[in-house]
């Protein structure tokens, strides 16, 4: 719960365009970019924000024991977008190593 006493300044959100981010704290923000490319991250308390997605390389991927995945498509221009270029995830146990990985 916000405690208004504190509050600068408060301002609608809906229409604000943004990036919701994956910090390097392992938790999301969403960030706002200015016109002089400075940003303000907002910490996420709302609890069913509703999202468009408007990402071309955006994919959602769905695997036979039922897991979804939102991330980036693996082909752009014909190559692989990722850092793991050699590493593909499929199973549940691959994702978990590919997180370990990628949180250290």
């Amino acid at each position: 719960m916000i405690n208004r006493r504190f509050v600068k300044e408060q301002r609608k959100a809906k229409g604000v365009r943004g990036y919701l981010i994956y910090t390097m704290n392992k938790e999301y923000v969403f960030r706002v970019y200015r016109e002089d490319h400075s940003f303000t991250d907002y910490d996420i308390h709302h609890c069913d924000l509703e999202l468009t997605i408007n990402d071309d390389d955006a994919t959602f991927y769905e695997f036979e024991d039922g897991r979804g995945t939102l991330d980036h498509s693996y082909e752009i221009a014909g190559e692989n977008h990722h850092s793991d270029k050699d590493y593909e995830i499929g199973t549940m146990e691959e994702q978990k190593e590919f997180d370990k990985k990628r949180n250290e």
